[in-house]
């Protein structure tokens, strides 16, 4: 029996969580979806499906810097937040671990919540209404 758990054993240490590493994004798909809503809509985001990925390469570049720093729980919340709706972001991704940072930690010095938009919903846009 002991000879049965060998394999089992020298493999764990290859295992990796899944939440130690900055979870791969569908953001090619994310940028695509974002500018033909805001087409369709007719807003403006002033924004290039180019940029939109420069955006978001960006903010998983800056992700992969900062990522064990937070808490698994706090990790796996903001990545479900950043892939609601079906449109995943690294930029809403980011933010939400900095401004979770920054709420959780009274009188810390508040550092900046990233200025990138990408594919961020919470950058979207409304189209203007005449009243």
């Amino acid at each position: 029996m002991k000879l049965t758990l060998l394999p089992i054993l020298v493999g764990l240490p290859l295992a990796t969580p899944v939440a130690d590493a900055v979870p791969k994004l569908a953001v090619e798909s994310s940028c695509k979806a974002a500018m033909s809503a805001d087409s369709a809509l007719g807003a403006d985001r002033d924004q290039t499906y180019s940029s939109c990925m420069s955006d978001e390469n960006q903010a998983q570049t800056e992700l992969t810097k900062i990522w064990m720093n937070y808490p698994a729980p706090l990790r796996t919340r903001c990545e479900e937040e950043a892939a609601a709706g079906g449109l995943p972001s690294y930029v809403d991704l980011l933010v939400c671990l900095q401004v979770a940072s920054e709420s959780s930690t009274p009188g810390a010095p508040k550092q900046p919540v990233t200025t990138l938009r990408g594919a961020s919903k919470r950058n979207a846009k409304k189209p203007a209404t005449n009243h």
